[in-house]
Parts: structure tokens; sequence; C-alpha cells
């Protein structure tokens, strides 16, 4: 496509109108977004972002950092570093609206960068385009990305970090030498940000894309985890990954049994009389993981899956290990479902280039489900409320997406081809 830059405007458009009308007018509850109310004098909050700059207050005045958060919520460690870093610029609570906005605005360009990664040397009909244009559009406007807006999380900059450093090992030829150790150190921020995007290096971990940046990256990112472990810990327990959660609230192995043993189909959890043996649903949700990931193995065999251009590998393989790490280790939120889109957008373009159909049209729509069918936490104004045959739909969604990148991963230890020269470009 000539123009890919300009057609990536139109989503990204969409977006932007979508994002600015909910933030002023307050309405995320359409969305079934449990909402906190705002400290901070606007109609959006920026709730968790706000325990951020508020912390960055505690630190300016030497207060105890535990009791910082403007909402009462229990400590989590998360908001220290954050907080240091607003709190060296000079920034405090006061400033929350202004950067909740600022975080709104970025994922509003990653929008228009995947929307260019698609559109880029699309070979398809404009039919065909303008349909995967307008998923886009209702992914990233789904209630785990409005919710990720809405509270102004950090996982914005994390999914940032994310694409850029996966696309960064992408490139070939003498900006590849500038580039890659670049991409490590995005990945590094991205894992001392919040530690899960440490899965990211699983897309290094084959002969064909193997780095010793990314391994120098993964050794630093290992390092800082095992220094702060306790930290984690802290962080997982407030965040409730060791307890039982439903899929109205979280996703992560054990929620799809979870959901289905639970008294009350909108409860977020059991009641507290209601024993679950969580340990077993969670082998049984890795039991579907790993199943589903053999059936995708098998189609890809069936098919001959040629190599992923471009940054498709990086993406798919990185993008599903990212989620998939905290998905393995307890409930998470919602939120981080939203970075899976990198997956998406590069299974959609390595499509429009002339990818076999079945598979990545299909692992696009699971995508695409498992973001619609996710955080929709409250009935909405009028009183719907997903229902729960539809939460157990997206959690298929999620494990069959995962399984994919699994399967993906796996296929290039099995599967022995002639190699072929990596892409000179960096998005495919």
């Amino acid at each position: 496509m000539r123009r890919p830059g300009s057609v990536a405007l139109i989503p990204s458009g969409i977006v932007a109108v979508a994002l600015a009308y909910l933030i002023f007018t307050g309405s995320w509850q359409v969305f079934g977004i449990w909402v906190e109310p705002s400290v901070i004098g606007w109609a959006t909050g920026f709730a968790d972002l706000a325990n951020q700059t508020a912390t960055a207050d505690c630190i300016k005045a030497d207060a105890d950092l535990a009791s910082c958060d403007p909402y009462g919520r229990p400590f989590t460690p998360y908001a220290v570093l954050p907080g240091h870093v607003l709190a060296f610029m000079g920034l405090g609570l006061d400033d929350t609206g202004i950067l909740g906005l600022a975080l709104a605005a970025f994922y509003v360009a990653i929008v228009w960068l995947l929307a260019w990664t698609i559109a880029r040397e699309w070979r398809r009909g404009i039919g065909s385009l303008t349909l995967m244009m307008a998923l886009l559009v209702v992914a990233s406007l789904t209630p785990p990305a409005l919710l990720l807006i809405e509270r102004g999380q950090l996982d914005i900059i994390i999914l940032g970090l994310l694409m850029s450093g996966l696309a960064a090992f992408s490139l070939a030829g003498p900006l590849a030498r500038l580039a890659r150790p670049f991409g490590a150190l995005a990945l590094v921020l991205s894992v001392v940000i919040k530690y899960f995007t440490v899965g990211a290096f699983a897309a290094f971990l084959t002969r064909r894309h193997w780095s010793w940046w990314a391994f120098s990256g993964l050794l630093v990112s290992v390092a800082f985890l095992a220094i702060n472990l306790d930290d984690l810990r802290i962080t997982q327990s407030t965040a409730g990954a060791d307890e039982p959660k439903t899929g109205r609230v979280m996703f992560g192995a054990s929620t799809m049994l979870v959901t289905l043993a639970v008294d009350d189909p909108r409860a977020f959890a059991p009641t507290p009389d209601q024993a679950l043996p969580v340990g077993f649903f969670t082998l049984a949700g890795i039991g579907l993981l790993l199943a589903l990931a053999a059936l995708w193995w098998w189609w890809f065999h069936r098919i001959e899956l040629p190599e992923p251009p471009g940054v498709a590998w990086y993406w798919i393989v990185g993008s599903a290990a990212t989620v998939g790490l905290p998905y393995l280790l307890g409930p998470s939120n919602d939120y981080r479902l939203v970075l899976l889109l990198p997956l998406f957008a590069a299974a959609t373009a390595w499509w429009g280039r002339g990818g076999p159909t079945g598979p990545l049209v299909s692992v696009s729509a699971l995508v695409v489900l498992a973001l619609a069918t996710n955080a929709w936490m409250i009935p909405n104004p009028a009183g719907w409320l997903l229902p729960e045959w539809a939460m157990i739909a997206g959690e298929f969604a999620i494990a069959g997406t995962l399984a994919f990148g699994l399967a993906l991963f796996t296929r290039q230890w099995t599967h022995h081809r002639r190699d072929t020269p990596r892409s000179a470009s960096a998005l495919p």
C-alpha cells in the first residue's frame, strides 16, 4: 500500500475521539467498567495513576509510602518507582489529569502504529483491509483497553516498550547494530516497571532468533526480579493473584473453572464458605492450553506454515509469552489482555501479505473475542451484564490465543527447513 500512514489515521482517529468523549464525560460504566470515584476533580480520576502521583507527593514530603493511595487501597510496590520518577520531575497528584491524557494520547499513537503495520504492504482487497481495520478499532476499544485508560495504568507504557523492543530485533543490516541494544534496553525497562514482560524474551529462545543482546537483557531482568522478589510477592498478593477469581474481574489458567463453579455467576470470587480446588483448576487450565497448542501445531504441520515475516515472529511469540506468564502464575487484571494487540496486528499483517488464511484469521478473531469478553465487571446503566456463557467463550479465546504463540514457538524447535534471509523491514 502506497500510503499506509494515512490509512492508519482512520482507526487511530476513531479511537482518539471515543477516548476523549469517555475521559471528559466519565461514561465508562456503559461498558460495565467499575469506575473509581475521581479525587482530582475530573470526570475521570485515573485512579491507579493517582496512586503513583500521590506517592510522589509522599516522597517529596518524606511521608509513609504505605498510606499514600488516595483511595485507601492496600500498598503495592508498583507505585514506588514511578513515584520517585514523578517526584524527581516535580509532579504530583495535581498533575494526574494531564498525565492521564498523555497516557491516552500515547495509546492512540500505539493504535496508529498497529494500523500502519497492518496496512503496510497489504496485498489483499480493500474490503478485507477495511474489515481488519474495523476489528482493530473494536479490539482497541474493548473493556480491557478502556479500563486501562480509565485507571491510567502504566501498562500503556509497557505496551509501547514491548512493541518497540521486540520490533528492534527484526531489523537487518547496519541498523541492527544500533537497534538491538535499544530493543534490549526497552524490554528491560518494561520488566522494571512490571515483572511479567520478562516473558517477552521467549521470542529469542530459538536458534533462528537468538541474540546476545536479548540474552544480556534477559540476565539483567532476571537479576532485577531476584533482587526484588519480596516486592513481587507483595504485589501478587495485593492484586489477588493467589486467590480464586472468576472471569468477571480477572483472567488466568484457573478462572474458567472457577467461573463455572461459583454459586453466583455474577460474583467476582467464590464465597468464603465455598472451598474450590484451585490447584486442580489451574492444572486443568494449563492442560487446556497445552491441548490447544497441540492442535495449532498439528494445523501448522498440515499446511506447512511458512516462516513469519518481519516483526511477526517477535510480536506473536513475545506478546503471547508476556500475557502467558501472569496467566500461568495466577489470576491477573483484565487490562493486561491489551498486550495481545501486537499479536493481533502481526497475525493480521502476515495474512494481508499472503499468509495462510485459516490459522491467521482464526487467531485474529480469538484476540478480538478475548478482549471483547473481559472486564465487564458490573451491570451497565441499562442493567446488562456479560452472561456466563460469553465469559467462558472468552476464557477459551484467551487460552487459544496463548496456545497459538506456544505452538509457533514449539514449531521452531520441531520443524527444520532451509534457512531464509530475515526481512530487512522492521515491520511486516
